[in-house]
């Protein structure tokens, strides 16, 4: 019964389903996202909800949607070598909309962000805000917004009262910020 996300379940004209035998990442590429793509963040939504280990192909894409983090997660790229444009949000991964679900085992490795979005706020490329979180790895990443006309975070991560963190690891990342790279 699982839907067709062209990436690891194939549903043919006729109703039949296939699913996708692999080990290793799941490329984003089984998933129909092309750099010519106008949003890649639908497709990618679908990769992070259908594999644990999700690899982007070398080149420069656009991201219009917000992808929503959840546990037990690799997002990666080769370092410098995958670029996602933002020109309409700042907000490229985040936790679940839904602040009581945690976050926990995520790594985001080797994806770069070009932010070219005019809109206002504090909040971040990665905005993690309210779960508890823990094994939290975001790693040789690189992000500008030199371009952006306001002021926002490359990384924001907001644990509440009654919330824990715990094992975030913020390491080899290079990034330029008009006005913090990280607000923990």
């Amino acid at each position: 019964t699982s839907a067709d996300n062209t990436g690891t379940t194939l549903v043919t004209a006729n109703g039949r389903r296939y699913k996708r035998v692999f080990s290793g990442p799941a490329t984003l590429a089984w998933f129909g996202v092309r750099p010519s793509d106008t949003d890649i963040g639908p497709k990618l939504q679908a990769a992070v909800d259908a594999a644990d280990d999700v690899f982007i192909p070398d080149g420069t894409y656009t991201q219009l949607t917000t992808v929503r983090l959840r546990s037990n997660l690799i997002i990666r790229a080769n370092p410098g070598q995958v670029t996602l444009t933002l020109p309409a949000t700042y907000v490229s991964l985040a936790n679940a909309i839904d602040p009581s679900i945690p976050l926990n085992n995520v790594r985001i490795d080797g994806l770069s962000w070009r932010v070219t979005s005019q809109e206002r706020g504090v909040f971040g490329t990665i905005y993690i805000d309210s779960p508890s979180v823990t094994k939290l790895t975001i790693q040789n990443c690189s992000s500008t917004d030199a371009a952006a006309k306001d002021s926002t975070n490359w990384l924001t991560l907001k644990i509440p009262a009654g919330k824990t963190a715990a094992d975030i690891t913020v390491r080899n990342n290079r990034v330029e910020a008009k006005r913090m790279g990280c607000e923990l």
